[in-house]
């Protein structure tokens, strides 16, 4: 404690003291502001130095010999690690890679500093550190130690040398293989780090003193409060900033910076291989015209797409205001020009497609009504003269020759039932389907269908079974439409069924809506068949259904007519079980109020 009893506050120690707040502030500021690589050792730097500074203050202070060997002797670990962490950070913050792994460095910045600890506080024994030769003498007008240096001292000074040379050349790999807008900065730190080293040398080899001290942690506060500021604030380590470099240099787009004259001052290297290319006058000519534009209006670019060549781009302009002077003009713009040629090719070639797809599909469904119409005048004149022939008309007819008429009729039926469907698909997706709404007893139509069906059902043999029904079920529909899906559906049912099966329906009120079930006794469906199952001339397993008659239109118009009558259609099926249709029709005005609360 007497060694900071009789210290000699003057305005040495009040410069020193104010060095060392100003770097404890520096310090501080920086530590929340990590630039870049290296950033942990440069703070670790920080602290190092200031025990450094703390020390060498003391130092100057001390009018006695034995405190200011005291004092010397503790700068000694201090100025080992600050020298350890700063040659550290700039290997971290070279671009020369090493294989020194992050905790091999704190273990050897730790080791190393402990170590010289030890001999420093150990010196009063040993004196291999400062020697029992050390004198104190008038220097500056200020009492000084003029030390003997034991092996130890060189011991340090050359470990410290030493890193500070591999770190140095560590950099200067680095700084060869560094981007060229990066080595300005890198070579400033190097040669700021070579001001503290030189101060050091001098003070070493010439006994060069500031105070009577030392000077290299004077030198190196000086060198690391200049180069903190300019790490800190560097354009070229702030990530956002290099980021939107790297954007621009490497970005494979047309990329250019225009003055707000219209004049190019910057290129990227992409727009700059363009514009020196065999289309670069055209693309020239083009800029001209959008800063032309963008002049008239400096805020929009309304371009669309351009044309360079046989090359089709997309321009975006964006406007750079000045960023120190608001209230100033703004300073150009950025436009980039994005290759859309392949893109535009293909809307080209999507658009020509569905062009050819609407006119097939246009000539189609013209050859399928003139065909149908075409058909139905003919086949109602055969359908007649075989009617006729069947009653006996034109005279009687025996054995083959009659099962031959009725063997006609059927088929007959069967080709109208198709131009009937062919027509009816015609005018559902035209959505020219004549509609006429109605209240009307969905029990009714239900019957209907059923005493309709109950011939074909016979021949089968299928049995139709109502079951659950609710009294009255009133929907607004159009009667003879909606009585054409459910026949769809019942002999749908029927078709698929097996002989002595049973086709179950049933009615019920499901909220707004009436809900017709439809159940068979059939194979079942397999899952994801749905597009089958509503497709047009579509059968889920044509290899059995075949032996089925039926055009593959049915359920499909069934689908199309229900959704414009406002309703829907869906199954339930299970493989090897049976499947249940379900079709919700909505209710009239008046059944919906009196079921719905």
């Amino acid at each position: 404690m007497s060694c900071f009893n009789r210290l000699q506050l003057d305005g040495a120690f009040a410069l020193s003291s104010i060095m060392m707040a100003l770097l404890l502030v520096l310090t501080i500021w920086a530590w929340s502001r990590p630039f870049g690589p290296g950033h942990k050792m440069f703070r670790l730097a920080h602290l190092g130095l200031i025990a450094w500074l703390a020390f060498a203050t003391l130092q100057l202070a001390s009018p006695s010999l034995d405190c200011q060997i005291l004092w010397m002797s503790m700068t000694t670990p201090a100025l080992t690690f600050t020298t350890m962490a700063w040659s550290l950070f700039l290997v971290d913050f070279s671009p020369q890679p090493t294989q020194v792994s992050i905790r091999c460095r704190y273990s050897m910045l730790g080791a190393a500093t402990l170590a010289v600890l030890f001999i420093a506080l150990t010196n009063s024994w040993h004196k291999e550190l400062f020697g029992n030769g050390t004198l104190l003498a008038q220097v500056a007008g200020r009492p000084s130690a003029i030390i003997e240096r034991g092996i130890f001292y060189y011991l340090l000074s050359l470990h410290n040398y030493g890193w500070v040379f591999f770190a140095s050349v560590i950099s200067i790999k680095g700084y060869r293989k560094s981007n060229p807008s990066f080595r300005p900065l890198f070579a400033g730190l190097l040669a700021m780090t070579l001001v503290p080293v030189g101060l050091n040398a001098s003070y070493n080899l010439a006994g060069l003193t500031v105070f009577g001290v030392d000077p290299t942690p004077f030198g190196l506060v000086i060198s690391i409060a200049i180069y903190s500021w300019l790490l800190v604030f560097n354009r070229l380590l702030d990530v956002s900033l290099v980021g939107e470099q790297h954007i621009y240099r490497d970005a494979q787009v047309f990329m250019v910076v225009c003055n707000r004259s219209g004049s190019m001052v910057s290129t990227n290297p992409f727009a700059k291989k363009f514009l020196d290319g065999p289309q670069g006058n055209e693309a020239r000519e083009v800029l001209a015209e959008i800063c032309r534009k963008l002049q008239m209006d400096a805020k929009t670019l309304t371009e669309q797409h351009v044309a360079i060549g046989e090359s089709i781009f997309q321009p975006y302009a964006l406007r750079i205001d000045d960023p120190v002077h608001c209230n100033r003009p703004f300073l150009g713009w950025t436009v980039t020009l994005i290759d859309v040629t392949r893109e535009e090719e293909i809307a080209k070639a999507l658009i020509e497609a569905k062009e050819r797809a609407e006119e097939m599909t246009r000539l189609q469904t013209e050859l399928i009504a003139v065909i149908s119409h075409e058909l139905r005048t003919p086949l109602t004149s055969i359908s007649g003269t075989l009617a006729l022939l069947d009653a006996g008309q034109l005279g009687e007819l025996q054995g083959q020759a009659r099962r031959g008429v009725e063997i006609a009729r059927r088929n007959c039926a069967r080709l109208a039932k198709l131009i009937d469907n062919l027509l009816d698909l015609q005018k559902l997706e035209a959505r020219r389907l004549e509609l006429k709404f109605e209240s009307i007893d969905l029990r009714y139509l239900l019957s209907s269908s059923l005493e309709e069906l109950e011939g074909y059902a016979q021949q089968r043999p299928v049995h139709l079974v109502v079951t659950e029904t609710d009294r009255t079920i009133e929907v607004l529909t159009d009667a003879t439409r909606l009585k054409q899906i459910i026949t769809n559906v019942i002999s749908n049912a029927i078709k698929f069924s097996p002989e002595d099966g049973t086709v179950v329906t049933s009615l019920r009120k499901s909220g707004a809506m009436a809900e017709l079930c439809i159940s068979d006794q059939g194979p079942g469906i397999p899952a994801g068949a749905e597009a089958k199952v509503f497709g047009r001339f579509a059968q889920v397993d044509s290899s059995s259904s075949r032996g089925h008659e039926g055009t593959g239109l049915g359920m499909n118009i069934s689908k199309l007519m229900i959704e414009q009558l406002g309703g829907e259609i869906f199954y339930r099926s299970e493989i090897g079980t049976g499947t249940t249709f379900f079709l919700k029709i909505p209710l009239s005005e008046a059944a919906r109020k009196k079921h719905i609360p």
